[in-house]
């Protein structure tokens, strides 16, 4: 078998809890690039957001951004392929938010927006002081909804919902599962992503395969959420880290170690003898 594109998560994959990327890691992914393997970081996170560990490393070919809403050229800072929802679609999923009180968060050209409740009472919604954190440090808040939609409802490339305790993603995904426009995943228990049709991971990475002139058959992928359950079955190897959650586990039949514990890097050197 010879790999030649890499794509991992970065958030509980590729980086530590505390979203570092370590040095043996690092030490790993230049060999890999050193063999003219293609890096890919594959998020949830929008373009913007990424860590700098990441965002200004010169390791990385390609970054699938917004569960594959935007997809871009890491060494040229070149956007390569974007999706936005419809208008339409944005507009109910947005409503909903705001009628049942979720955390909304929107996803505009690369950058992350806050909606103004959610940004000013994130204890409501939030898991933890380091949650708290990271909204505060990669969201821009929205003062004026309505203004801010008058020029980016037909330009927002990704809505999040961000669930406060108690309520079920599942229910509130069903209410939209039927809506042939929208493409639906999740990262964490409590928070529901959206975007449009063709979106996902792993569709991402069929575009960046065809443009590298492979296949699946020399791709290997890690992750540990539902948003990457489907490129890591698109792979020819795809492993789940050990701190993925149970119903991650499951269904990926090969485990690498923890995110803390250079997981994805050993098994890149140990099993993939790279």
């Amino acid at each position: 078998m010879s790999i030649k594109m890499i794509a991992a998560d970065l958030d509980g994959t590729l980086l530590n809890t505390h979203s570092q990327l370590s040095a043996y890691t690092r030490e790993v992914l230049a060999r890999c690039a050193a063999q003219n393997i293609k890096l890919v970081a594959a998020t949830g996170r929008a373009y913007t957001a990424m860590p700098a560990c990441i965002a200004e490393s010169d390791l990385f070919d390609y970054a699938v951004t917004s569960n594959g809403a935007a997809i871009y050229d890491m060494h040229r800072k070149a956007l390569l392929q974007d999706f936005v929802l419809p208008a339409d679609s944005a507009r109910q999923l947005i409503d909903f938010a705001l009628q049942e009180r979720l955390g909304l968060e929107l996803i505009c050209e690369g950058s992350a927006y806050g909606e103004g409740y959610y940004f000013d009472h994130p204890e409501a919604f939030l898991f933890n002081q380091r949650s708290i954190d990271y909204l505060r440090s990669t969201r821009t808040k929205i003062d004026d909804l309505e203004a801010f939609l008058a020029t980016r409802l037909a330009r927002l490339q990704s809505i999040d919902f961000v669930l406060p305790a108690g309520r079920e993603k599942e229910s509130i995904a069903a209410q939209f599962a039927r809506n042939i426009e929208l493409y639906i995943t999740s990262s964490h228990a409590r928070i529901l992503e959206f975007s449009a049709a063709g979106c996902g991971k792993a569709n991402a990475l069929r575009y960046l395969l065809e443009r590298e002139g492979t296949t699946a058959d020399a791709l290997a992928c890690f992750g540990n959420a539902e948003n990457d359950l489907e490129m890591i079955q698109l792979a020819a190897v795809g492993a789940a880290v050990a701190n993925s959650p149970p119903e991650v586990l499951k269904q990926v039949p090969l485990h690498c170690g923890d995110c803390n514990a250079d997981g994805v890097a050993k098994f890149i050197e140990e099993s993939l003898h790279l």
